[in-house]
């Protein structure tokens, strides 16, 4: 199901796209505090278009046209058939939460964390 695909992805990589966002915005935003002005308007623009590219674009504009324009996520091949429904992904997520979340689960299949 394109929607659950949708949605599992967005759940799985949210986090770390708005880490990464605020991180790189919070650093550019240091360059505001420069006594050139140059260094404190590519500062300030660059800060900015990162946080409107985490929130705005990677969080709302880019799962709405994947969810809306499903026939465009497979090009140029055919989508493949679903092979878990989306009951299926809200009984995995639901025992993702029980073990820890999905921190817990990506420790555990990479062997990342100690």
């Amino acid at each position: 199901n394109n929607q659950a695909a949708v949605v599992g992805g967005l759940a799985m990589t949210g986090p770390v796209i708005t880490f990464a966002g605020l991180i790189m915005a919070t650093a550019f935003f240091g360059l505001v505090l420069s006594n050139v002005p140059a260094n404190c308007e590519v500062g300030f623009l660059i800060a900015v278009g990162v946080l409107v590219d985490t929130f705005v674009i990677r969080g709302l504009l880019v799962p709405s046209v994947l969810a809306w324009a499903d026939w465009w996520n497979y090009w140029p091949r055919k989508m493949p058939e679903a092979t878990r429904s989306l009951e299926d992904m809200e009984v995995w997520a639901a025992s993702m939460d029980s073990i820890g979340g999905l921190q817990s689960c990506w420790c555990k299949c990479t062997r990342a964390c100690v």
